[in-house]
C-alpha cells in the first residue's frame, strides 16, 4: 500500500472535556475513573483513493467517547493493578472521503483491558503475572480488513542472587496468541510470538 503525501492538508484542532473521580478509600486501595468527549476537527487521514493507494486527506471530524477505569489493591507483599478502556468513536466526513462516513477509525479497539498481579516472596524477589486483551479493530479507513481480537499474558520473576545481583525470568505472550498488527488484503504482519528471557540485574 503507497500512501501519498498531501500539501494541502490543515491543521487539525481538539475541542472536548473529560471528567475523573478518583477514590483513595483505605491505604492500598485506590480507584479511578472517567469520561471523555472528544471531537477532532479536520482530522487528517490515511484515505483510500484507489486499489493500493491512500492519501492523507482532512477530514469534516473525528468523534470519540469512551470511558476508562482503573483500581489498585495493595495487601502486604501482593499487589494487583487493572485497567479497562472503552472507547465509540467515529470519523465524519464528505465530499471525496464521504464513503469514510460513520466508519470506526483505524486501528481503535472499542474495548481494551489489562490486570497485573505481584508477589513480593522476600526482598528483591517477586513474581508477577499481567493478562492483557484487546478488542477487533480495522486495518484501514474502508473497515474491509479486521485485526483479530487478542489476549496475552506475560509472566516474570526475579531471585536475588548475591548483593545487588539477580536472575531475571519473563516470558512475553506466554499462551503464544497470535497477534495480527497489520492486515492488508491477508498480507499480514504479527505481534511478539512466545518469547523467554533469561538474565541477569545489577540493581544500583
Amino acid at each position: 500500500v503507497t500512501t501519498n503525501a498531501n500539501a494541502a492538508l490543515l491543521p487539525e484542532r481538539l475541542e472536548g472535556w473529560e471528567l475523573g473521580l478518583d477514590l483513595n478509600p483505605k491505604p492500598g486501595l485506590a480507584f479511578k475513573a472517567s469520561y471523555f468527549d472528544n471531537r477532532l476537527a479536520r482530522a487528517i487521514a490515511n484515505v483510500t483513493v484507489a486499489t493500493n493507494t491512500r492519501q492523507r486527506q482532512n477530514l469534516d471530524a473525528l468523534e470519540a467517547r469512551g470511558v476508562e477505569f482503573a483500581a489498585m489493591v495493595e495487601r502486604g507483599a501482593f499487589r494487583f493493578d487493572g485497567t479497562l478502556a472503552l472507547t465509540d468513536a467515529a470519523m465524519r466526513a464528505s465530499g471525496a472521503a464521504a464513503l469514510l462516513d460513520g466508519n470506526r477509525p483505524a486501528q481503535t479497539p472499542k474495548f481494551a483491558a489489562s490486570a497485573s498481579a505481584g508477589y513480593e516472596l522476600a526482598p528483591g524477589a517477586r513474581v508477577a503475572a499481567t493478562l492483557r486483551h484487546v478488542s477487533a479493530q480495522f486495518e484501514g479507513d474502508l473497515e474491509d480488513d479486521a485485526l483479530p481480537a487478542a489476549t496475552t499474558l506475560d509472566l516474570f520473576a526475579s531471585m536475588p542472587i548475591i548483593g545487588a545481583l539477580s536472575a531475571v525470568v519473563r516470558v512475553e505472550n506466554a499462551g503464544g496468541a497470535t497477534i495480527v498488527t497489520r492486515n492488508q488484503a491477508g498480507s499480514m504482519d504479527l505481534g511478539t510470538p512466545r518469547t523467554f528471557w533469561v538474565g541477569l540485574r545489577w540493581g544500583i
